[in-house]
């Protein structure tokens, strides 16, 4: 399954566990209103999310460019104006090292899932800060 399958497919199976309707959408965020597209964004724009699809293959892959921009992803979610922020993992391991290693470096609360495409629903959900 492609990236964007898996993000579509998270997309329908939050949409689900949330009871709302989730689409990839631009909003303006932060002091600047600089325009970010974000891969969850609720019909009433109170919930916003980021998707993560990578897998984690190496210590070295996460350390250098995987959890710098899931951080990143992060950063966007923190100046979204929303009632609710997530980012969602699609592997287990990937998920697990970034709520490790995330903790106290996240301002706004932030919560982390672990979506199984597998089973179709949130298996792990852990609230950052």
């Amino acid at each position: 399954m492609k990236a964007l399958e898996k993000e579509e497919l998270v997309r329908r199976i939050l949409s689900c566990e949330y009871g709302v309707t989730f689409t990839k959408r631009a909003l303006r965020i932060g002091p600047r209103k600089i325009l970010h597209e974000f891969d969850l964004v609720s019909e009433d724009g109170k919930v916003v999310g980021e998707v993560k699809t990578d897998k984690y293959t190496s210590p070295q892959a996460f350390h250098s460019t995987r959890f710098p921009r899931a951080m990143l992803d992060c950063r966007y979610l923190e100046l979204a104006d929303a009632e609710k922020r997530l980012i969602v993992f699609t592997d287990q391991a990937f998920y697990e090292a970034f709520v490790k290693k995330a903790q106290g470096l996240v301002m706004k609360p932030i919560t982390a899932l672990y979506v199984s495409l597998d089973e179709r629903r949130v298996e792990k959900r852990t609230t950052l800060p």
